[in-house]
């Protein structure tokens, strides 16, 4: 945690199964409540997904080394699974929009394969984001719905990535 800085308030240990859309206003807000979010699951023996940028990537692994948590040893055990948005986002996409087989395969069967061996699953996604930026928002709400529907079927927590406090919805 940075000097003068609160600690996130959300209580992640108390979230039970579902998926939460976070709104941040700095990349180190964000760096240090998705390390908390992990830290809270890895304590449990539980995996996480981590599907950002490669810059976001580089924080939450430094948020959670300054938390005691080396990534590398959580990667390598297979508890934490690190992804690129875009290039996770180009395995998922048809035709700019994304298609429910793709993520089933790609987002699906790893969620059920981290599930498996490690029971409850924690995931942090940038991939929406990357589309809305994009002026892609049909994209964006269409694979958001994606993981509504897998969030019912495995003990899945999710949380989003929204900056500057802005959502839309249609």
């Amino acid at each position: 945690m940075l000097p003068g800085r609160q600690p996130s308030a959300i209580g992640w240990s108390r979230i039970g199964t579902n998926y939460l859309a976070e709104f941040y206003s700095d990349n180190s807000e964000l760096f240090e409540s998705v390390a908390a979010f992990l830290s809270a699951s890895f304590k449990e023996g539980k995996a996480g997904i981590v599907i950002a940028s490669e810059k976001h990537l580089r924080g939450i692994e430094q948020a959670l080394l300054a938390l005691g948590l080396d990534p590398r040893v959580m990667q390598q055990r297979g508890l934490y699974i690190p992804l690129d948005a875009k290039a996770t986002l180009e395995r998922v996409m048809v035709n700019h929009r994304p298609d429910q087989d793709k993520f089933l395969q790609v987002i699906g069967a790893l969620v059920s394969q981290a599930s498996a061996c490690w029971g409850e699953v924690r995931a942090f996604s940038e991939m929406a984001a990357t589309l809305w930026r994009q002026s892609n928002h049909a994209a964006a709400i269409e694979l958001e719905s994606f993981w509504n529907d897998l969030v019912k079927v495995h003990p899945l927590r999710v949380i989003l990535r929204l900056s500057e406090g802005r959502l839309h919805c249609r």
